[in-house]
């Protein structure tokens, strides 16, 4: 067995990126998401960028995944409480969520979209607007980097 690829911050967020860039690997209405073959080739792409092997990235973005999971059941427990939630990762709300469909016996058209769905929705909002907001915050922590350094 290999040895295990040291992460810092920075290469999480990296990876956590370009694991949202590639949809097939975590988008289960995408085209080529059953495509083992094009999820090898998609891990494969990301290892090549950080110099390691694929499955040392999918041993990563599995336990980056855990983690989210985790701390969204945590984030829904303390909702009640107003914590706020902040997570790069929110792309993946609805990665286990069964998709609308027609089945036989059931007319999706006449149900009434219930309130969790609404609050689902409302987290997913939130989420994008957080993880906006932390992308700037990041733009201008940069920026003040930048200022200090041309200070000194």
């Amino acid at each position: 067995m290999s040895e295990k690829k040291q992460w810092t911050v920075e290469e999480c967020s990296n990876l956590i990126e370009l694991y949202r860039d590639h949809t097939n690997l975590w988008n289960a209405s995408h085209i080529d998401y059953k495509s083992r073959i094009k999820k090898y080739d998609s891990l494969k792409e990301i290892a090549q960028r950080f110099g390691t092997k694929y499955e040392e990235i999918e041993r990563k973005i599995k336990n980056l995944v855990s983690q989210y999971q985790r701390e969204r059941r945590n984030y829904k427990k303390l909702k009640k409480s107003g914590a706020g939630h902040t997570s790069a990762m929110c792309f993946l709300h609805d990665k286990n969520k069964p998709s609308k469909g027609r089945q036989v016996g059931l007319n999706f058209e006449d149900s009434n979209p219930s309130s969790s769905e609404d609050s689902d929705d409302n987290e997913i909002q939130t989420c994008e607007l957080t993880r906006s907001a932390n992308e700037s915050m990041h733009e201008l922590d940069a920026n003040v980097s930048d200022v200090q350094i041309e200070n000194q």
